[in-house]
């Protein structure tokens, strides 16, 4: 898709239906020949080494969803505590919401 649409490099965000089980989006990182990036979910209690083996598949991010029909609780509390954790790493966060809110 990425050469019929003449597009050089592409991000690949994880699907929520996958939830913090990221394999699906690296292996497609992976085998971008580094023309892609990934953006991870993660969990509270990811380890250090966790983000270190993301950070060296592609990773460069990590999304979060405050959409009601999609998770039973805006994870506030999640994204402090995550952001932390990849602030050394250098990656983004992605907020997924509602234009309403």
């Amino acid at each position: 898709l990425r050469d019929h649409l003449g597009v050089s490099r592409n991000v690949i965000v994880q699907a929520t239906c996958h939830g913090a089980d990221n394999s699906a989006m690296v292996d497609a990182v992976q085998a971008s020949g580094g023309r892609a990036r990934g953006v991870a979910t993660v969990r509270p209690d990811v380890t250090d080494a966790e983000l270190r083996r993301l950070d060296e598949a592609g990773v460069r991010g990590v999304r979060f969803n405050f959409l009601k029909r999609l998770v039973s609780a805006a994870p506030q509390d999640d994204l402090a505590a995550i952001a932390k954790k990849i602030a050394p790493l250098g990656w983004h966060v992605v907020i997924y919401f509602e234009g309403a809110d």
